[in-house]
Order: structure tokens, then sequence, then C-alpha cells
């Protein structure tokens, strides 16, 4: 299922309950190196960190514990960016809370 998505000027972002996906658009896929990582468990990330657009873009980071990094640049308004901000931080405290239980 998918909570979210958001449009960038290459990618498609998905934020699924389980993973992040970059779905590149049509004409992207010629740009599209072949062995691009283009999915992140969501159990597996560590941090996040989004920022809301400014003129056009915002931009959207995150690591997973592993120390794989992924970046997006989007376009939406300040209250998605906000429900998103909630419900990856809410994901992020568990997995770390997860990672800290013996």
């Amino acid at each position: 299922m998918i909570f979210y998505t958001l449009q960038g000027p290459t990618y498609h972002l998905e934020i699924h309950e389980d993973k992040i996906k970059l779905i590149p658009k049509s004409w992207a896929w010629i740009f599209t190196p072949k062995n691009e990582l283009l999915e992140w468990k969501l159990q597996d990330l560590a941090q996040f960190q989004i920022s809301v657009p400014k003129f056009v873009w915002g931009k959207l980071e995150w690591s997973t514990f592993d120390g794989r990094k992924g970046v997006y640049r989007f376009t939406t308004n300040a209250a998605m960016v906000s429900k998103i901000e909630k419900y990856l931080h809410k994901l992020i405290i568990k997995n770390f809370n997860r990672r800290q239980t013996p």
C-alpha cells in the first residue's frame, strides 16, 4: 500500500508501509544506471531530513543503518511535508527502539 507519492523532476517517490521506492519517469529510464538502488526498506532507516520547498524544490535525504544514502528533490506543499515528516519520524523512532532492544 502506498501512503505518499511525491513528484520530482526525474522520479516519482512512493512511500509504502514497508519501503521507499524511486520510480524513474518514462523519459528518465534512458539516463538511469542499471545498478542504481531504487528501493530502501523503512525498517532499515536510521535517519532522514526533509526541507520544505522554498521556491520550487524541497529535499528529502535519508540513510540506513548500514550507511546507504538517498536524496530526492520534490515539489509539494508544506502541509504534505509535515505529514510525511511525522510519518517517517515515527518509523525512525520505532526502528531505532527495535534495534536497541535485545
